[in-house]
């Protein structure tokens, strides 16, 4: 399974994918209010950690934000990674640009943040049109952040599938070159 996380201090996004690529649960995690920043970092890498271990999470996607502008993001994001490693998981990153591309839809025009949200949203429920009764149960600030997880999820999938393609496209060239006989 694949566990895809848009990370934040305040909301972190997760969508949990089956093995074909459905989700089976997405949601937001909200820290305590009231902590102080490195307590809330806390609870989130305890939050991803708990429920790694109540899924057969194999793999972790997540968004690779932060930065020189955010370092309490960056630090978020190392200690995550740090902590999937350690539980022998797949980590990757995927910066905001390549996960916008995976699910914006062509025709729609993304400039300003707004309209790349509103993209984003259209390409996930294209893509996946069940979650259209969740999402609508979320407070809409909530379910962006859950969005942009299962975004993330649809970038590294479309990544994967694209490996193996080449794979297979590779393999092919390979045996057919193998089968021809120089004369």
């Amino acid at each position: 399974m694949l566990l895809a996380i848009d990370p934040g201090s305040l909301r972190t996004g997760y969508a949990l994918f089956e093995e074909r690529g459905k989700v089976q649960e997405l949601g937001v995690f909200c820290p305590e209010d009231g902590l102080s920043a490195p307590e809330r970092l806390i609870q989130v890498v305890q939050f991803i950690r708990e429920y790694i271990g109540s899924f057969e999470v194999t793999t972790v996607a997540c968004e690779s934000w932060g930065g020189p502008r955010n370092p309490t993001l960056q630090v978020l994001i190392t200690a995550i990674g740090q902590m999937v490693r350690g539980l022998k998981k797949d980590w990757i990153t995927y910066p905001p640009g390549s996960v916008l591309v995976g699910v914006k839809p062509r025709n729609m025009p993304a400039k300003t943040t707004e309209e790349r949200k509103t993209a984003m949203r259209v390409g996930v429920l294209a893509l996946h049109p069940y979650l259209r009764r969740k999402v609508a149960k979320c407070e809409p600030e909530l379910m962006q952040d859950a969005i942009d997880a299962v975004a993330v999820g649809e970038c590294h999938m479309g990544k994967e599938r694209e490996k193996l393609l080449t794979k297979m496209v590779n393999e092919s060239n390979s045996a057919q070159k193998r089968g021809r006989k120089k004369v």
